[in-house]
């Protein structure tokens, strides 16, 4: 009886003071968080568990000053459709997004200085596209044409973190590549958390 007293006995977030029951609580190496405050911390973090009160609290005090850093980025460069790599040329600084609203989701701003290397590996798929003649029969466009697929896979290790960047774009051309503009899928190598407990 006591194991489960104890099981569910609520705790209170060693960050907002909230009183946490036992589907609400998040997990520290010394404590507990509540989900509101589990929001705030970057999405790329995945090591939560195994990091303490202090640990957690230094990201949440970096998470609010990069409020600041948010709110001072000026677009120059934008690279994807959904997912997306956001360059602020003018101050060096670059982001890596899928958010509409920037200032509600406050994404990491990281320095071009922090990085310390790339390396990109590009897989090519080429595709011809027919099209249907009176008959219903599938033919080819004269000249051909084909559509190209590109996976690209880009690591950006910085001085604390690597992040990687998964990119598709498609194309197509009746006699030679044209340019294509990236959709870019990223992810830190870190996965953002997803864990129920």
């Amino acid at each position: 009886m006591a194991f489960f007293k104890k099981l569910f006995e609520k705790e209170s977030c060693a960050f907002c003071g909230k009183e946490i029951g036992i589907f609400g609580k998040k997990k520290l190496e010394d404590g507990v968080m509540c989900g509101e405050c589990q929001k705030k911390l970057s999405p790329w973090f995945s090591d939560r568990r195994n990091s303490t009160i202090a640990e957690i609290q230094e990201q949440l005090d970096y998470r609010e000053a990069n409020k600041a850093e948010v709110a001072a980025f000026r677009t120059t460069r934008s690279f994807g459709s959904y997912t997306k790599i956001l360059l602020d040329e003018d101050n060096q600084k670059f982001m890596v997004t899928s958010a509409r609203d920037l200032e509600e989701a406050n994404p990491d701003v990281l320095s071009f200085s922090d990085v310390t290397g790339c390396t990109v590996d590009v897989d090519e798929s080429v595709d011809e596209e027919k099209k249907t003649n009176a008959e219903g029969k599938e033919i080819s466009y004269i000249p051909p044409r084909y559509t190209y697929s590109y996976d690209f896979d880009v690591v950006i290790p910085d001085t604390d973190m690597s992040m990687i960047f998964t990119s598709q774009s498609m194309f197509a051309t009746s006699t030679s590549m044209r340019s294509a503009s990236s959709s870019i899928p990223a992810r830190w190598r870190s996965k953002p958390l997803a864990d129920p407990d």
